[in-house]
């Protein structure tokens, strides 16, 4: 049992987007959503990218425009609503294992040690 959360304890909900299970945990105000966990989403087709964006996009805010970039036909990255971060991405010819993914990005001065920390908690 968590203490000090709201109800005193960690609620747990299960979901399914896309075919993926996914659980979710709520500790209440001791956590606040930011840009640097997000979940990717990689699109076969314009159009998905286009129909997913302009979903989560109500109400949210965008990081990165929806647009061409170096790496994508078409990307974007934006906070919904709620503050979750979304990064929608084609994948033009690429092959998609799996359409979403959970992405942490290292930055400012923990920038390049995602290893590190992965390693930390092994010992």
């Amino acid at each position: 049992m968590l203490q000090n959360t709201p109800s005193g304890s960690v609620d747990i909900v299960t979901f399914e987007l896309s075919g993926l299970e996914f659980q979710a945990i709520n500790v209440g105000l001791l956590f606040k959503f930011n840009p640097s966990v997000s979940f990717h989403v990689t699109c076969k087709a314009i159009e998905e990218v286009d129909d997913i964006w302009e979903k989560l996009s109500q109400g949210g805010q965008v990081l990165m425009e929806l647009g061409a970039y170096p790496f994508s036909e078409k990307y974007g990255w934006l906070q919904d609503k709620y503050g979750l971060s979304w990064q929608i991405i084609h994948s033009g010819e690429a092959q998609v294992e799996q359409m979403i993914k959970p992405v942490i990005m290292f930055v400012g001065e923990v920038c390049g040690k995602a290893e590190e920390a992965v390693n930390s908690r092994k010992s």
